[in-house]
């Protein structure tokens, strides 16, 4: 016995609800196919009759709909991307081939030629949503059940320009990958974000780099290993003669606090003394030693042999780029204060 229109709808329609929802609050651990296979079968064992997909106009709407699908995919079809991301599709020509061999030969052979020629279209399915989630530059690209298609639920997370690829035929549970189309000025912008990513990554190296420079200690003369902190300290005073405290905090752009514990480590292993100001008894003045002025002329060799070593590493670039770098390096130094402040 036939059922009505209405009644076979509204089965078929809950029926893929469920699977849709069971797949959701899964995390598509459950697959929607498997669900709506299941309820089907039963259905089919104990109370709907043969001719529900066609009662219910199912047939009808999947030929219509993948009518409009192919239309769609072939209306936006990019061959600059496909050229672009041509690994990701000869990884899919491949998968398709090996699921049509392995099914298609080694399934008839075991299960038999009906049952294989079932089977494929939805593992495809399986196969392209896989390739999808890993191509596209790492960005998970979403994989959506027939149902999701035909009903219009997609993911809300979907930005607006996406395109639907089916790996076969929606009524026998192909999956369909939702690629994002880009338009020239979004190509453009991502282009200028990652150029940026990759400006940024290379200035934390430098960063990085720096600040594991200065916490090597090193031997300016024979016997004491000094820090650059402490080395550059001894060079501030040397360059001024005799210098206060705060004039040393100014020149090295550190706290008052740190430019006293410099100096405290510094006249106790004897290149710096502190005095007092004839002028004025509240300042202490800091001026080098015997020790100190050594260290200090030491040091100004090893600043020349090392301005040398990085002049001839730099040496292919012009004036005019290292001018620029420099004031690039400005201008994100000026980002980077500005958000602190």
């Amino acid at each position: 016995m036939s059922w009505s229109l209405a009644a076979s709808l509204v089965v078929v329609c809950v029926i893929m609800f469920l699977g849709d929802l069971v797949s959701r609050k899964t995390s598509s651990k459950v697959s929607s196919l498997i669900v709506i296979a299941l309820c089907f079968m039963i259905g089919f064992w104990t109370v709907f009759p043969k001719d529900i997909l066609d009662t219910s106009m199912m047939n009808s709407l999947r030929e219509i709909t993948m009518l409009y699908i192919l239309l769609q995919v072939g209306a936006r079809f990019n061959l600059q991307l496909v050229k672009k991301d041509w690994r990701v599709v000869v990884t899919t020509l491949a998968v398709v081939a090996g699921i049509l061999v392995i099914v298609g030969v080694a399934g008839s052979l075991i299960f038999g030629r009906e049952t294989a020629l079932v089977a494929i279209p939805p593992l495809t399915g399986g196969g392209l949503g896989g390739v999808g989630n890993c191509g596209r530059r790492g960005r998970q690209v979403p994989v959506i059940s027939p149902t999701s298609l035909l009903s219009g639920n997609l993911p809300p997370c979907l930005p607006a320009r996406w395109e639907v690829f089916c790996s076969g035929d929606l009524s026998d549970g192909a999956d369909c990958v939702m690629i994002q189309s880009l338009t020239g000025g979004e190509s453009m912008e991502r282009q200028e974000t990652d150029r940026i990513r990759e400006l940024m990554a290379a200035v934390r190296s430098v960063t990085d780099a720096h600040e594991k420079y200065l916490s090597r200690a090193r031997d300016y003369l024979d016997g004491e290993k000094l820090y650059m902190r402490e080395a550059h300290f001894a060079i501030a005073v040397g360059h001024s003669g005799e210098v206060t405290m705060s004039e040393l905090a100014h020149q090295l752009e550190i706290t008052p606090g740190a430019v006293s514990q410099l100096a405290q480590r510094m006249e106790k292993k004897g290149y710096v003394e502190r005095v007092t100001c004839a002028e004025d008894k509240r300042k202490n003045i800091v001026r080098l030693t015997e020790k100190g002025r050594a260290l200090y002329e030491a040091h100004e060799v090893y600043d020349r042999a090392q301005y040398q070593v990085i002049a001839r590493s730099l040496a292919r670039y012009t004036p005019e780029q290292l001018d620029l770098f420099i004031e690039m390096e400005r201008e994100l130094s000026r980002l980077l204060c500005s958000e602190e402040e």
